[in-house]
């Protein structure tokens, strides 16, 4: 940075880590070396590309076609395909990313979502089994936006919404 700034960073950021920057192409692609004088080991994956591809069915293409040897976030009808093709693994990411629910409007008795409508919404999660379509059984049902794995996490079953 004291050398070549701000902008000469941008263009060519050196670290410390197992891989060494090649390119930046934004929106596009970032792709990296290994850095064989790691002080600890070299990577064994000499090359990495992240190719920003925003489209489920293409990314589920690239990984059939063997563009691609990991993709994220391919869900429902598209990850059960990954499941019945041979050759393709489907795992959980192991990523916690709660998903939830308010307006603003909730709090004012007169609007629709004021409080008949949120405690539908609670009996209807409390008692109803949860959609797996769209998490192909990779997920869970929690009582609180603060997942369980965090320290200090309150055990909310999801019985308590």
């Amino acid at each position: 940075m004291e050398k070549v700034g701000d902008e000469g960073f941008k263009k060519a950021p050196v670290g410390a880590g197992p891989y060494k920057f090649v390119s930046f192409v934004p929106g596009v692609e970032l792709v990296l070396e290994a850095h064989e004088q790691y002080w600890r080991k070299a990577p064994s994956v000499k090359r990495l590309v992240f190719k920003s591809v925003p489209d489920e069915s293409t990314r589920l293409a690239m990984l059939k076609r063997g563009e691609a040897d990991v993709a994220y976030s391919i869900r429902g009808a598209l990850a059960e395909e990954i499941r019945r093709t041979p050759g393709l693994t489907l795992k959980a990411t192991g990523a916690r990313s709660p998903n939830g629910s308010s307006s603003v409007d909730q709090w004012d008795p007169k609007s629709p979502l004021g409080r008949p409508a949120r405690a539908s919404g609670r009996h209807l999660a409390s008692t109803a089994r949860p959609s797996t379509s769209r998490i192909s059984g990779l997920a869970r049902v929690t009582g609180s936006i603060i997942p369980s794995g965090f320290d200090f996490a309150w055990p909310a079953s999801a019985l308590s919404l």
